[in-house]
């Protein structure tokens, strides 16, 4: 529960310094739901987790990097989904038929042919990493 907790920590600690007004709130209640869970570490037999700096505990650093370098594999997976799906949108938008645009409206469903467009992406992603994106400036 405290690895979940804390890569939400993660996320919120990231949104919360970056959109003040609407996360940090948030960011803060979650610091300290996980300072409020550490307290009982010790009674569920994971007192190795934690250390005690001024009185305050805190997740030692090398499970807090454990989870870090999850949040980052999670990143670096929904990056790649993100850009695929943004780009095979793009593509499949740029070539519409209006048979296919009323098919949408109707259903709010893309066709099967957009997973043409994701699969062109993702296999150009697979093949060349972002080598071939340049840059338009």
């Amino acid at each position: 529960m405290i690895k979940a907790i804390e890569a939400g920590n993660f996320v919120y600690g990231i949104i919360g310094d970056e959109m003040r007004k609407k996360y940090k709130k948030q960011s803060i209640d979650i610091e300290d739901l996980i300072s409020y869970l550490l307290k009982f570490a010790d009674d569920f037999g994971f007192k190795n987790i934690t250390d005690n700096i001024e009185g305050k505990l805190y997740l030692k650093d090398e499970f807090s990097d454990k989870i870090w370098e999850d949040v980052n594999e999670y990143n670096n997976s929904t990056f790649w989904d993100e850009l695929i799906t943004r780009l095979g949108k793009r593509d499949f938008f740029n070539t519409i038929k209006n048979e296919e645009r009323e098919y949408i409206d109707k259903n709010n469903w893309l066709p099967e042919r957009i997973e043409e467009c994701y699969d062109k992406w993702r296999k150009e992603f697979e093949k060349h990493d972002l080598d071939n994106l340049k840059n338009h400036s």
